[in-house]
C-alpha cells in the first residue's frame, strides 16, 4: 500500500501562514506646542511631556515656536523617545526650524526621531486613526 505525496503528514500543512503585522495606528493624537528656549526649564518640561505618554498615543511636539534646543533639550528628547517606545506611544517632532533644526541635524537625531516638515498635518495624517488631535501648551513658569 503506497501513499500519495499529498496524503503524507507534514508539519507545515494545515498551519496558517502568519503575515508580519504592521504597526497599529495611534488611536489618539496629542499636539504640544513648545516655545522659546527649551533649555530654561528641563525638569518641568520633562514631567509634563512624560505625563502625556500612554499606549496607542501619537505625541506630536510642535517645534515651530522653539528658539533654542541645546544639549539638555536633546537629552530630554532622547529620553522621551525611549520612554515613548517602551510605553507603546509614538513621538513625532513637527516643524523644527532654525537653530533647533540645526541641532537635530548635527546630532543626527533625524535617525532616531520621526521629524515632519510644516507641510505635514497631524489632523489629516493617514498613519493615525481616531479623534482629532488635542492641542496642549505646557504650563508656563510664573516669575
Amino acid at each position: 500500500m503506497t501513499r500519495s505525496p499529498s496524503s503524507l503528514p507534514t508539519p507545515l500543512l494545515g498551519r496558517p501562514r502568519r503575515r508580519p503585522q504592521a504597526p497599529q495606528p495611534a488611536l489618539r493624537t496629542t499636539v504640544v506646542r513648545l516655545q522659546g528656549d527649551l533649555e530654561t526649564r528641563p525638569r518641568e518640561l520633562r514631567a509634563e511631556l512624560f505625563a502625556l505618554l500612554s499606549p496607542d498615543t501619537m505625541l506630536v511636539l510642535d517645534l515651530r515656536g522653539a528658539t533654542f534646543l541645546g544639549a539638555g533639550a536633546a537629552r530630554l528628547m532622547l529620553a522621551l523617545g525611549s520612554q515613548a517606545t517602551a510605553s507603546g506611544a509614538r513621538l513625532v517632532l513637527w516643524r523644527p526650524e532654525g537653530q533647533p533644526l540645526r541641532t537635530l541635524r548635527i546630532a543626527r537625531l533625524e535617525r532616531v526621531f520621526d521629524i515632519r516638515p510644516a507641510t505635514w498635518n497631524p489632523a489629516r495624517s493617514r498613519d493615525r486613526a481616531g479623534p482629532a488631535p488635542q492641542r496642549q501648551e505646557p504650563a508656563r513658569r510664573a516669575g
